[in-house]
């Protein structure tokens, strides 16, 4: 992971999805490029037990957000929610406001912007 996706310091923040599968799907795909401004993306298909075991993955898939501090180390979020493209773009849009609030960065606007207001995983 630090290697291929953690390394983009130009990045705010990295996102890896846990799947249980063996091909990436189109709306992973779309997230990773209506936000490629704001984040790296990288992906563990078909159950990778290292990583499973890990990051304690109880049920696939799994989003987690790694979002740089500013003492070099990472705050992890874990995306809990309905896999659902708006609920995730929102998700990513939250994420982004906090990594930019640890970093007070200006952010690229992603698919849906970002409004300042806080998301709650439903």
């Amino acid at each position: 992971i630090n290697e291929r996706v953690l390394s983009d310091k130009s990045k705010i923040a990295s996102i890896i999805l846990l799947t249980d599968k063996y091909d990436t799907s189109p709306l992973y795909v779309s997230l990773a490029f209506s936000h490629r401004f704001n984040f790296s993306f990288g992906e563990s298909r078909a159950k990778n037990l290292a990583l499973g075991q890990a990051f304690g993955v109880k049920k696939y898939p799994l989003l987690i957000a790694f979002i740089r501090t500013n003492s070099g180390g990472y705050d992890t979020r874990r995306y809990e929610g309905a896999i659902k493209a708006d609920k995730i773009g929102r998700w990513l849009d939250n994420i982004a406001s906090i990594a930019n609030e640890l970093k007070g960065h200006n952010m690229h606007k992603g698919r849906s912007g970002s409004n300042g207001r806080s998301y709650r995983n439903k």
